[in-house]
């Protein structure tokens, strides 16, 4: 099971601001760690794949 999110959906939980964060992708794979999920970062934020890791 996999879940695609997208940029502006993205940046409701973690704001793109004038200035990148550069931890942005840090905080989304730790998100994603925590809840079971692998994440994967297309384009450079512009799309995050979520998935389910095995049990």
């Amino acid at each position: 099971m996999s879940c695609t999110v997208f940029e502006d959906s993205l940046a409701r939980v973690w704001p793109v601001g004038l200035v990148a964060d550069p931890k942005r992708a840090e905080r989304i794979h730790a998100f994603a760690k925590s809840n079971g999920w692998a994440a994967t970062i297309h384009e450079t934020g512009v799309r995050v794949v979520f998935k389910k890791l095995a049990v």
